[in-house]
């Protein structure tokens, strides 16, 4: 929750490398946990269109490995 931020931020390949340093996760544990964020209403993925990912909620090599944007929801 600390990297989102209440606007959109692209989290491309290079945030993941940065996250998974500083974790000691795997990518899989991340996208789990980000996942959880999604189905609790505390996070969101603005490129999921469709909204049926159900493994991979985020495609860190997307735009040119730029990633895809991700928010912080407010309640």
């Amino acid at each position: 929750m600390d990297r989102l931020s209440t606007e959109p931020r692209r989290c491309g390949i290079e945030q993941l490398a940065d996250m998974l340093e500083e974790t000691g996760w795997f990518e899989s544990d991340l996208q789990a946990a980000f996942g959880e964020l999604v189905g609790e209403g505390r996070a969101a993925n603005i490129d999921d269109e469709k909204k049926r990912r159900r493994k991979k909620y985020i495609h860190f090599d997307a735009n040119h490995n730029q990633g895809e944007r991700l928010t912080k929801l407010t309640s």
